[in-house]
């Protein structure tokens, strides 16, 4: 783990493995979110780079007015740290939304995507969803913090959203607790104010793998539709039986989806 210097700010980056570089962008809540997935090894014979968002996991706090484009200028100044000109890029969540922007931003940086159920506010579930921050909001107000967390895991993630993450460590969720603040003041209002122009969606012609666990709910569920209907390069990996939490829940089986995606295209294709 290094703490690497971005305009602002600095966060901590952490590299493993030697080959094609993979840069794995995580969602709210839990930095370490695909530590359960990068052990399951089918991700071994590339350079992963994995690092923690602004307001998490000791990276510098979030500032008022943080954006999507934000998120997208630290994750290349990451790249450009370790001297990667181009990358395959995964998000997961909020992250799937920096990788769309990277790539509207600097397509020749982006070999391919991996969307693991961005949220896109444009879509009918949107404002269902929307309501349903309201109580893990007032929790949050209230410094009822591991309540809020819960609540917000239970409206992403479904009923006993802990039963589903056994994956990770024990100390997960204390960090999770410790970082609630980011979802609040940094991560919604950005994927708030953010959306997909679908005439841009169009030019993103690089390879996506679009990720969708088949008990997820509607908004990620109609936000893949949408991608899959946009991007003209998209092959679709359907997990049976998991959530919105993915690669924290059937890590083994998302290891290995993205490995043999990325293995149909290697970057010197």
């Amino acid at each position: 783990m290094e703490t690497v210097a971005v305009r602002d700010g600095r966060l901590t980056v952490n590299t493993r493995g030697s080959g094609e570089a993979l840069l794995l962008v995580h969602g709210a809540l839990v930095a370490d979110s695909y530590g359960p997935m990068l052990a399951a090894g089918d991700l071994d014979d590339y350079q992963v780079i994995t690092y923690s968002r602004r307001g998490f996991q000791g990276s510098s706090p979030v500032q008022p007015g943080h954006t999507i484009g934000d998120e997208a200028a630290d994750a290349f100044a990451v790249l450009d740290h370790l001297g990667i000109s181009a990358s395959h890029v995964v998000g997961h969540s909020y992250g799937g939304a920096v990788v769309l922007q990277m790539a509207l931003e600097a397509p020749e940086r982006v070999r391919s995507l991996g969307l693991f159920e961005p949220a896109l506010l444009s879509v009918p579930a949107a404002a269902a969803f929307g309501a349903g921050v309201a109580p893990a909001a007032e929790r949050f107000e209230a410094a009822d913090h591991p309540g809020a967390l819960m609540a917000f895991l239970t409206l992403v993630g479904g009923e006993n959203p802990m039963e589903r993450l056994t994956a990770l460590p024990a100390e997960a969720t204390a960090q999770a607790v410790a970082d609630i603040a980011t979802l609040f003041t940094g991560d919604l209002p950005a994927v708030s104010s953010w959306s997909l122009d679908d005439n841009d969606a169009k030019t993103i012609d690089q390879p996506a793998l679009t990720v969708l666990g088949t008990e997820s709910a509607d908004l990620f569920q109609q936000s893949i539709v949408k991608l899959e209907s946009l991007l003209p390069n998209t092959e679709s990996f359907s997990l049976r039986g998991a959530s919105h939490f993915l690669q924290m829940e059937k890590p083994a089986e998302v290891a290995a989806a993205l490995q043999r995606f990325l293995s149909r295209h290697p970057t010197n294709q």
